[in-house]
C-alpha cells in the first residue's frame, strides 16, 4: 500500500491517501479484469505455480487490518484538508495541545451521498494487507 500512487487507477477524491471500503461491491469501480498468465508478474509467479494454473478471468481483492485511529467524518461537503496544497495531512483534531492532526477519513453513505461507505488513511504505515482473495 502506498498512499502516492493515489489517484493513479480510479481517482482521488479526498487527497493523496489510501483508500478502503467495508462493502466488496466497492472494488468492482477499481479493478481490472486479469485475463491470462503472465510470465513477467510477480504475483502469477507467485501464485500459480507448477500446481495452480491461472484459471483466467480472475479478480483480486485485499482483505487489511487498517489502524483508523481518530477519524474525520465527511458528511457531503467542507474542509477536511488544512490546506488547498496539502492533501496528505487532515484537519486538526479540535482540542488538542499542541495540535495533532486527525488519522483518517470517514465518508459515510448516509452522510455522504455515496453508494458505499469510504475510509482513507494518509500514511500507509497504518494499514496491513493479511489476505488476497
Amino acid at each position: 500500500m502506498n498512499e502516492r500512487f493515489a489517484g493513479s487507477s480510479g481517482g482521488a477524491r479526498f487527497g493523496n491517501g489510501v483508500y478502503f471500503g467495508d462493502d466488496s461491491g466497492k472494488i468492482d469501480q477499481y479493478c481490472d479484469i486479469d485475463k491470462k498468465y503472465d510470465t513477467s508478474s510477480l504475483l502469477h509467479r507467485r501464485l500459480y505455480d507448477g500446481n495452480c494454473r491461472h484459471p483466467g478471468d480472475v479478480f483480486y481483492a485485499l482483505v487489511c487490518r487498517v489502524t483508523l485511529g481518530c477519524s474525520r467524518v465527511y458528511k457531503g461537503s467542507g474542509d477536511f484538508h488544512p490546506s488547498s496544497k496539502n492533501h496528505s495531512e487532515l484537519c486538526d483534531v479540535p482540542g488538542t495541545a499542541p495540535p495533532v492532526t486527525h488519522h483518517s477519513l470517514i465518508a459515510r453513505k448516509a452522510l455522504s451521498g455515496f453508494r458505499f461507505d469510504e475510509y482513507v488513511v494518509f500514511h500507509s504505515d497504518l494499514t496491513y494487507p493479511e489476505y488476497l482473495v
